[in-house]
């Protein structure tokens, strides 16, 4: 990695210090980035004094981390299994970051859930989870209409042909709209070349089509624009 800053590489997940001064931890497991987890922890108040309930199910992952989840999905997943490499790659991406990709990486967001009514073990983090009847769905329907307060948004909010909607996750925007105008491909590629990761040949000639589709092809709504007009 000595071709990329200490700071640009982090972007990617890799070499990130969570005992440094700059990150916060905001339960038993998870970090945010300190200006995430001050808004978060204020965010996660102001739902208690109306009587809903959340916690971070996963804050900041690794590029380690998520290679580990990309290598079980790619060889141990029957849905994927059967299918042609580049179909296997794409199908992944659905669901799953690209390592080097997440935006759990810049520790700016975060997966949310009810921990009074579902205990993090049986928690699937499955859209039906948060619709009508489902178990997250109070605390879901309390963030739509209040996060944008603390400056979170929903960056995979609908379906746009890239990564399926994910009712649980929340994005700070300040730092996350921040570090995706960093987001480089060409960085990418030096870390993922790299790396000793599945599919890596159809990754790095289709690298670019990728982070279109699933990295940019997000919800860009900037939650400081409602403050703003509130």
């Amino acid at each position: 990695m000595s071709t990329l800053s200490p700071r640009n590489v982090q972007i990617y997940g890799v070499n990130v210090n969570t005992e440094h001064a700059d990150w916060t931890r905001v339960n038993d497991l998870h970090y945010l980035r300190s200006d995430c987890a001050k808004a978060y922890l204020r965010m996660q108040e102001a739902a208690a004094v109306e009587g809903v309930h959340m916690d971070c199910a996963s804050g900041f992952r690794d590029f380690a981390k998520q290679h580990a989840i990309w290598e079980r999905k790619f060889h141990q997943d029957p849905r994927y299994m059967a299918l042609p490499e580049a179909q296997r790659v794409h199908a992944i991406l659905q669901w799953s970051a690209l390592p080097g990709t997440s935006r759990h990486h810049w520790g700016s967001d975060l997966d949310i859930y009810d921990h009074h009514a579902v205990e993090r073990h049986a928690l699937k983090l499955e859209p039906w989870e948060y619709e009508q009847q489902g178990p997250c769905n109070v605390l879901y329907c309390w963030l739509k209409a209040n996060a944008h307060n603390f400056g979170f948004f929903q960056p995979y909010d609908r379906d746009r042909g890239g990564v399926a909607p994910e009712p649980w996750h929340w994005s700070y925007a300040p730092l996350a709209n921040a570090y995706l105008a960093q987001f480089n491909s060409s960085e990418l590629a030096l870390v993922l070349a790299q790396a000793n990761i599945s599919g890596q040949a159809v990754l790095l000639a289709q690298l670019d089509q990728y982070v279109n589709q699933y990295v940019y092809n997000v919800n860009q709504y900037n939650p400081l624009l409602t403050q703003s007009k509130g």
